[in-house]
Order: C-alpha cells, then structure tokens, then sequence
C-alpha cells in the first residue's frame, strides 16, 4: 500500500524517517538536526508531495515529489529511499511509478537527480524514455585555494563583487554562454531571460544554499561585465558554485580560470569558517571539468541526472 505522507502521519513513520535522517547524515556530511529539519521542511513545504510504501503496517521507503520552484511546467522526483530492512526490490519501483504518474499528468519536464539509482529503476527510467546525464559533485580544501598564485589580469580588465543592479546583466550572460551547452539540455534556467529570472529568484531564496550578493564575483572588460562565478554557503558552512559563465566572446583566453581563481579566494576571505568549496559538473563538460581538476578540485562522488520531456 502506498499512502501519502502529510504533517498528522508524520508520527505513523517515525521509524523510516529516523532510517533516513541517519542515511543523509552520511551520504551528505550533514549535521543529524541538518538532516531533519531538510526532511520535515519538505514535507511541510506545500510544493511536495511524499508518498511512503507501507507492507503490513511496517512503512518501507518513501519518495517525494516537488514543482520546480519559479518553473510552472516542470518538476523532479526526489531520492527514492528504500528501508534496509525490507530486500524488496519492487518497492523502489512502485514508488517511482506512483510519484511519475501524479507528476506527468501535471507537467511538461520531470527530473530525478543527485543520487545514482539501482539497476532495476534505471531500466525503468529507460522504459519510460528518461535521458540521463553523469554528473560530479567535486570538493577544493582552503589550503588548495590558498596555495593557488594570485590571478592578474591585462589592465583593460578588472574583478569587482555582484550587485543588485547586475541582475538582467547577469542573465544576458549566463544564456548566451549557455547556447550549446549540455547543461542547456539538462536544465531550463538557462535558456532566455524569463528562465534566467527563474535561476535569480531561486538563488536569492536560498536554494543552493545562502546567497550573500558579496561573495560572487564579476570579471569586468572596460567597465563591462563579461563574466559571473555565483558562490553560496552550505549549511554545513561549504562554499557552493551554482553556475560559472563567461561571455563565448572572451572564452579561449585564460580569463574564465582567473576569474574562477578570485572567486574561489575572495570567498574563503569573507567566510573564515569556511573550509572547502564544493560544485557539480557534468561529465560531458570535459573543459570546465578540465579546468576544475586542474586547478585542484577532486572528484566526491558520481550521479546522474534523469530528463523527461513529454513533448
């Protein structure tokens, strides 16, 4: 039996939700009143929508699914936790075919991201015409950061901080350095001006973490902004990159990886307490991967990123 999870049922499968906080406590690195507050904030959120599978009273996974925030056509499935006390391997899919069938009936584009699923449901995803795209989750340590030789730049070019005012700058620059881009196939925020509002107005409302407009930074050509690296800091005090652009005009040239540079130093001088700062690629990007490794980022983990489109 599935049923859906709300706020009064919460209590009904405390077990499974204890299972699963312990989980997130190690695969994230997160506090264990971190891994709570992300679990019960979500089913509270009026955005989601949870379903738990119950076999004889004994609740055995549960999944979530949730509107893209800003994004009215699309949507994503979140992790699909299967309890270690079941060896059920249906279960996972049922869920997956439960939460998949709400979701299409009401949007256009559907996600499942950041983990890797089993065997099984990835021949389910395929069945169901899921495209998916490899991703990194890649860490740098602030002694790296530190140790790295400060970027200079030609004197027509200057580094400067983010403001307010950049915000429709900012777009122009993230889509146009988009065009192409796997990651334009991945995900929607960049692919004109209303979808680059979406992006904005996720970050502002803290979704990759919080968003302090002082910590990104802007490389600018003659007082012209020509490039964007947004940082945020994770709740467990990590800097984040949600995206880094530069304009196609200036790329070739050495200045994205010197603009990353200062970013990368500019952050660890403003957050003391930060100790490393983390990013995701995805595989197919082999020159920011490239970059990234070179400049002394390593590989955390692998994932992929499920895609369906009902069009």
């Amino acid at each position: 039996m599935i049923i859906n999870l709300t706020e009064d049922k919460i209590n009904d499968v405390k077990n499974l939700l204890d299972e699963y906080t312990s989980f997130l406590e190690q695969e994230y690195k997160l506090k264990k009143s971190d891994a709570l507050n992300l679990i019960m904030n979500n089913i509270k959120d009026e955005n989601n929508t949870y379903y738990v599978y119950i076999d004889d009273s004994t609740p055995l996974g549960l999944v979530g699914g949730r509107k893209e925030q800003s994004l009215e056509t699309e949507a994503y499935i979140t992790r699909i936790f299967v309890s270690e006390k079941t060896t059920d391997g249906s279960i996972e899919i049922k869920l997956f075919e439960k939460v998949f069938r709400e979701l299409s009936s009401k949007y256009n584009t559907i996600r499942i991201m950041g983990y890797q699923p089993s065997t099984n449901l990835k021949k389910i995803l395929n069945d169901y015409s899921f495209q998916p795209f490899d991703r990194y989750f890649m860490s740098i340590s602030r002694e790296t950061v530190e140790n790295l030789p400060e970027p200079g730049l030609p004197d027509e070019y200057c580094f400067d901080t983010w403001n307010e005012e950049l915000k429709d700058v900012g777009i122009e620059i993230m889509t146009e350095a988009h065009i192409g881009s796997v990651d334009n196939i991945i995900f929607s925020f960049f692919r004109n001006h209303t979808t680059g509002m979406a992006f904005m107005q996720n970050l502002e409302n803290h979704r990759w973490g919080k968003f302090k407009p002082i910590n990104t930074s802007i490389l600018k050509h003659e007082d012209t902004p020509i490039g964007v690296c947004f940082m945020t800091v994770l709740n467990q005090g990590n800097g984040y990159i949600p995206d880094f652009v530069l304009k196609t005009d200036y790329k070739g040239r050495g200045l994205g990886k010197k603009l990353f540079i200062k970013s990368l130093k500019w952050f660890l001088e403003k957050e003391p307490n930060s100790e490393a700062i983390d990013l995701d690629v995805t595989k197919k990007n082999t020159i920011a991967f490239n970059i990234y490794k070179t400049i002394g980022f390593s590989v955390q983990r692998t994932y992929s990123v499920y895609t369906w489109n009902k069009d």
